[in-house]
């Protein structure tokens, strides 16, 4: 659901605080099943780093395209089918229609490849329905805007939240938004959150407002802790490093055994709106 992918690959090296050449290969696992959506997972391996230059085309020998994919729900295991598309990066998926998410349900993931095996178990929470989704201009301009979704969040229980993005036109598929991981901890029933574009290799700049005539889709997911602080601390690191490229000398926190990355389950609500349109 995001295309940070070269992100993930570059930053998730085996290093330590202090950056040291390191040519430790690791298995690098982005997957996740949504609510009434399918499985998907993208397989690389880690960048070992050295004092070589690496061209971007060598980055293709990372790209792990037969390897060994299952998914459960506990009731039905499939193997997951590898295929070319273009619409993610790297542009090589694995990913089935035979297995629908469903909110409650809990999906185990293992991975096989060569020497590696890797497993992981994740938890699509109950969605939440936005009660709004609001552009409103920004004051003094004619054709820039901000976004903000409102909703409830409820007191009895512990929720997390995440916020995708998708402009048509811009994106092939849908980007995390810039700072849009929400704990409940700090809402307190009705939320209201301000939607920022998430930043891009090709564009560093942050908290961009949105222009008139923009037809954008958000989508809000829940998620369970584990996978809320992968993405906060990985968006964090992403986010507020002065490299696009080598971020952090650490990596985040992951739920999978055997491999770097993460496996998450969300519950999706997803709603569009034109920008500035009345």
């Amino acid at each position: 659901m995001q295309r940070f992918l070269l992100f993930l690959l570059l930053l998730l090296v085996s290093c330590g605080k202090t950056w040291q050449p390191s040519h430790v290969e690791n298995l690098v696992v982005e997957g996740w099943i949504e609510s009434d959506g399918y499985p998907l997972v993208i397989l690389t391996t880690s960048v070992a780093t050295d004092t070589h230059v690496q061209s971007v085309d060598s980055l293709e020998s990372h790209l792990l395209r037969w390897a060994k994919v299952t998914v459960s729900d506990g009731d039905t295991t499939i193997v997951l089918t590898g295929r070319h598309n273009r619409r993610y990066f790297p542009p090589y998926i694995y990913s089935s229609t035979r297995l629908v998410g469903k909110p409650g349900k809990t999906y185990s993931l293992t991975v096989d490849y060569a020497s590696f095996h890797a497993t992981a178990v994740t938890t699509i929470p109950p969605p939440r329905d936005l009660d709004e989704l609001r552009a409103e201009r920004i004051e003094g301009s004619d054709s820039l805007y901000n976004l903000t979704a409102r909703f409830i969040d409820p007191l009895d229980s512990k929720d997390y939240y995440k916020f995708f993005l998708r402009i048509q036109g811009q994106d092939s598929t849908f980007v995390p938004a810039f700072l849009g991981n929400v704990d409940d901890a700090v809402l307190d029933g009705p939320a209201v959150v301000p939607l920022h574009r998430g930043p891009s290799i090709q564009n560093r700049t942050l908290i961009q407002p949105f222009v008139k005539g923009e037809r954008v889709s958000v989508r809000l997911c829940t998620l369970d802790g584990t996978a809320f602080r992968f993405w906060k601390e990985f968006e964090e690191m992403s986010s507020f490093s002065s490299s696009p490229v080598f971020q952090t000398a650490s990596n985040p926190p992951s739920n999978v055994e055997g491999a770097l990355g993460y496996w998450a389950g969300y519950g999706v609500r997803e709603y569009s709106l034109t920008v500035g349109a009345e």
